[in-house]
């Protein structure tokens, strides 16, 4: 059965917040510039499932990192392939990419409604 939506979004929040916690781990760990690491590729998806399935971020061995930092991000990825057999290689399917980008634009258009909301 297909997770929805709704699901989706709360666990991409959740991996979000995880991803960009794990970003500053990893700078901190290689001793690395903030500059270093493009903000902008932190939930891609290929930064996300590089997480799961060969334990790299930005190319990057997190092997070493807190748990809290990887299990979101790796659960998310797990229900964004849906059970779906993850491929060995590079290759995603293009539904795939479809899928994480309409759950990433979802939550992006909520939280700038929140915020409008908010600031009123």
């Amino acid at each position: 059965m297909p997770t929805d939506d709704q699901t989706l979004c709360v666990h991409f929040l959740a991996a979000r917040s995880a991803a960009s916690d794990l970003r500053s781990w990893v700078v901190k760990h290689y001793f690395l510039q903030d500059s270093q690491l493009d903000i902008n590729m932190t939930t891609t998806l290929r930064q996300l499932d590089h997480v799961l399935r060969s334990e790299t971020f930005y190319g990057y061995d997190i092997s070493q990192a807190p748990p809290a930092l990887l299990t979101p991000i790796r659960h998310y990825i797990r229900l964004l392939w849906d059970g779906q057999r993850t491929l060995s290689g590079e290759h995603f399917p293009k539904k795939l990419f479809l899928k994480h980008k309409r759950i990433s634009e979802i939550t992006e258009a909520t939280h700038i409604r929140h915020k409008g909301q908010n600031d009123a």
